[in-house]
């Protein structure tokens, strides 16, 4: 079982990772290196100095463009390989066969549990965004995202309808305790328009991320469990 897991999460997350990878590059990274651009404290140029602080600002952001797409992509890779293992876990407690359309529902559920459902609290911050203290806001995404496999699981699980209607107050009683704010003295520094097209950007890059978890993670285990079946029939 420990082989499966393992195997499946390896394969799945690299490539859900390295397709992840190709969007972020086009679609989240060009809006982050647009924020950092807010970043540079404007109350300490002069007019004088600023077109040289903004350009070696610009140079900086280029020149680390190589080093910065490496890190993006080992960290995709990693994320994508817990991720999968994660899913091969539940897939492997379902005990089931499973299809390709079977793998994309999985994979939206993970979708729905680890991204879209706690991004509703704390959306995804782009650089410069006026954020709330890290320790609350992993305390509140963890409980927000283990209330949500819970709920998920007892809607789609059950067959008794009052065990399907306990799931959804599982599901919001994080959002009704409410996600940590940042404090009323925190200003953002990033335009509204880029934080919104940020958030959305992460969102759509992460879902395909899980979707192909889903479909890559059904696809191996076929694979495994054919792979299984010969090898039993050949020694009998």
């Amino acid at each position: 079982m420990l082989y499966r897991l393992l195997i499946t999460g390896l394969i799945s997350g690299v490539v859900a990772g390295a397709v992840a990878t190709i969007f972020h590059f086009f679609m989240v990274q060009p809006l982050i290196l647009e924020a950092e651009k807010y970043e540079i404290p404007s109350s300490v140029v002069t007019t004088s100095e600023q077109p040289s602080r903004t350009h070696t600002h610009e140079l900086e952001l280029t020149g680390n463009g190589i080093m910065r797409g490496t890190f993006t992509f080992i960290a995709n890779l990693i994320v994508g390989i817990a991720f999968g293992i994660l899913l091969a876990t539940g897939l492997t407690l379902y005990g089931r066969p499973i299809g390709r359309v079977e793998g994309i529902g999985w994979g939206t559920a993970g979708f729905l549990a680890f991204s879209l459902l706690p991004a509703l609290g704390l959306p995804p911050e782009v650089p410069g965004s006026a954020t709330a203290e890290l320790f609350p806001r992993q305390v509140w995404w963890l409980s927000t995202a283990f209330a949500s496999v819970m709920g998920i699981a007892l809607i789609a699980f059950n067959s008794q309808f009052l065990w399907k209607a306990a799931g959804l107050p599982v599901l919001i009683a994080p959002h009704v305790i409410g996600a940590p704010k940042p404090p009323p003295s925190a200003v953002g520094s990033v335009p509204p328009e880029l934080a919104a097209h940020f958030v959305v950007n992460t969102l759509f890059f992460t879902a395909i991320m899980w979707v192909i978890l889903g479909i890559t993670s059904s696809y191996v285990m076929q694979r495994l469990d054919a792979k299984d079946k010969f090898s039993y029939q050949t020694e009998t």
